[in-house]
């Protein structure tokens, strides 16, 4: 089995940024929300975009398609594409083709025209969960999710007033950022009184769906000095897959993939699930941070809503997840230099030494601050089932499958981008 601790601290991040624009964008194609993240990233590296020579993207639009509307010819292209997580999968995949020479500065970009539709191809679903499930009923992401939803609420007593305490705590974060599309304060009740979609959401329980782009430009350790802001280091990344079918799910109430991409972030990074200041877990929908907070180990079973239920996720929290995507959110902090992003909400912990790691987020030295903003995109299909973390080192990151999140060190911006 291959040593993944040869890959710590090999690689870094050194630029991120977002499209010029982000919500309800007719008037631009799905390629170009790619080409403007990819465009803005690689110029926050103090770079060019003819020196990028590795491309990671997923979904419709191929690398190979990314390199020629660039102008470039790659000598390596990644297109895996497992679903929302795809993007922070291509993080550690990026890390092993830098670590092998295979190119020297990686571009991993999405894009998502997911309101306005511009540039998309119409799909129809030949895959077995459209062959098998969704004859029965299964109509998207909502209906998955709540057979999750409502499976955890029968094992655990979780509550409708729980889960809506976390789009609670995520519009606090949202009402911060002046990007957000929705920046008013909501409550419990707002959320238990909005329109139904699907038992047991509603509508304030889903996350939106908007046209926007970011990306983030990786290169060698060797070769960061000559990026135009400080690197942050990836010192642990995991993957993981359980299944694609909600029908094959083992346990309804639990992400083996991610317990599996958090257990090889974690072993590669030499850190433990007790051990981050700050956690960005993907909120898709409002079951999603409390049941993955279980399956990193985080959080006991069926006790994953505590973290909302006692304020840890909201801007004033001692110790915070914050879910970020569902409603775009924008945190800062200036405490300790660990924390860790899995898909949308951030709590932080306890850290082992002052070099410990993130998932899929970035730390930051003592007393530096650092800012990230979340967009929120599209929501995936299924629902946690090929898991991706990254952990980042003391003054980098460190991550899993969990979340999309990339940013840099003192106040750099940071995008969180879901399908």
């Amino acid at each position: 089995m291959a040593d993944m601790k040869a890959l710590r601290n090999s690689a870094c991040v050194v630029g991120v940024d977002e499209s010029d624009e982000i919500g309800t964008l007719p008037g631009k194609s799905q390629l170009t929300l790619h080409l403007e993240a990819v465009t803005n990233a690689v110029r926050d590296a103090g770079l060019k975009v003819s020196d990028v020579d590795g491309i990671f993207t997923a979904g419709q639009h191929s690398p190979a398609l990314l390199g020629e509307a660039l102008g470039i010819s790659p000598r390596y292209v990644d297109g895996t594409t497992v679903g929302g997580c795809s993007f922070i999968i291509m993080v550690g995949h990026a890390v092993a083709a830098l670590h092998h020479g295979l190119c020297d500065v990686a571009v991993i970009s999405h894009g998502e025209s997911g309101r306005s539709g511009v540039g998309v191809s119409p799909r129809r679903d030949t895959s077995l969960t459209g062959q098998f499930e969704a004859p029965f009923g299964f109509g998207g992401a909502p209906t998955l999710f709540g057979m999750i939803t409502t499976r955890h609420m029968h094992e655990y007593g979780t509550t409708l007033e729980q889960w809506a305490q976390v789009a609670v705590s995520t519009r606090q974060w949202a009402m911060r950022n002046p990007k957000a599309a929705r920046r008013e304060p909501i409550t419990v009740a707002d959320v238990l009184g909005s329109r139904p979609v699907v038992y047991p959401f509603n509508l304030l329980n889903i996350c939106l769906v908007t046209d926007a782009g970011g990306a983030v430009v990786l290169t060698r350790a060797d070769r960061a000095k000559d990026c135009a802001k400080r690197p942050v280091y990836v010192r642990g990344v995991g993957e993981g897959t359980e299944h694609v079918m909600l029908t094959q799910m083992k346990d309804l109430t639990f992400s083996e993939a991610t317990r599996l991409a958090g257990e090889k972030a974690f072993r590669m990074a030499g850190v433990g699930p007790h051990d981050f200041d700050h956690i960005m877990l993907y909120d898709a929908f409002t079951s999603g941070p409390p049941i993955m907070l279980e399956s990193l180990g985080i959080a006991k079973r069926g006790e994953g809503v505590r973290h909302f239920a006692e304020g840890r996720s909201t801007p004033t929290g001692a110790a915070s997840p914050t879910p970020t995507r569902g409603c775009t959110a924008s945190s800062r902090s200036s405490r300790r230099r660990v924390s860790c992003a899995a898909s949308a909400a951030s709590v932080r912990c306890r850290a082992r030494s002052s070099r410990s790691s993130t998932a899929w987020a970035a730390c930051s030295p003592p007393q530096a601050r650092w800012s990230c903003r979340a967009s929120a995109a599209r929501s995936h299909r299924p629902a946690l089932d090929t898991p991706a973390i990254v952990c980042f080192d003391g003054s980098g990151w460190s991550s899993g499958r969990l979340p999309s999140a990339v940013s840099t060190e003192r106040g750099a911006r940071a995008s969180w981008l879901r399908r």
